[in-house]
């Protein structure tokens, strides 16, 4: 949810919860959670102003750099630990795995 958010910015929670998936009573339910851990904020809709726009917040964006910083070195952690070959089997994995993902989510849409 909060890597959609940083993505594209603030969206309404129709666009949200379809983008992900989910119910919009579960995405209600997720986003008063962030809120109260002040990883995201709402204000009225530049278009609508009955409607609500979530975007992250200064704290929600901080945590998101440092949850990229975290990534960046656990992959080259594994990297370091991986020969060329295998670094380049697991790259293949990754890539059938992701395009697996992307069937299911596309039969679903």
């Amino acid at each position: 949810m909060l890597e959609v958010l940083r993505v594209n910015g603030a969206l309404r929670p129709s666009i949200m919860s379809k983008q992900l998936g989910i119910s919009r009573t579960q995405l209600s339910k997720a986003l008063r959670v962030l809120k109260d851990l002040q990883l995201v904020e709402q204000t009225s809709d530049d278009n609508d102003g009955r409607v609500q726009a979530t975007r992250l917040s200064a704290q929600g964006t901080a945590f998101m750099e440092r949850a990229a910083k975290q990534r960046h070195g656990t992959a080259q952690l594994v990297a370091s630990v991986m020969t060329a070959g295998e670094q380049a089997i697991f790259a293949e994995l990754c890539h059938k795995a992701i395009r697996g993902l992307q069937t299911e989510i596309g039969e679903h849409d």
